[in-house]
């Protein structure tokens, strides 16, 4: 059996395909994964290298829990000023 060079070289790239991410598709697991609130945007650049380093962390992406970084803002912060007139100064 002959298989033409172009057709075999086809075949190699695409069963390397499902262990390499590509940079793009790295990217996107990542950002992904900061809109689940998964992890911290500071976190951003650290998982990338991790899944270039190796693609297999992807499930250990996929397996953290959504809403664990709130996305949201939790609460506000007010002054209370007992008393309005006051310029607010502390005595």
């Amino acid at each position: 059996m002959y298989v033409d060079a172009a057709e075999l070289a086809d075949l190699r790239a695409r069963a390397r395909a499902p262990q390499d991410l590509d940079e793009q598709r790295r990217a996107q697991l990542v950002e992904a994964a900061v809109r689940d609130g998964r992890i911290a945007p500071a976190q951003r650049a650290g998982w990338v290298c991790a899944l270039a380093a190796d693609p297999s962390s992807s499930t250990q992406l996929a397996r953290l829990p959504a809403g664990t970084i709130p996305l949201a803002p939790i609460g506000y912060s007010t002054v209370h000023d007992p008393e309005p007139g006051r310029d607010g100064a502390w005595i």
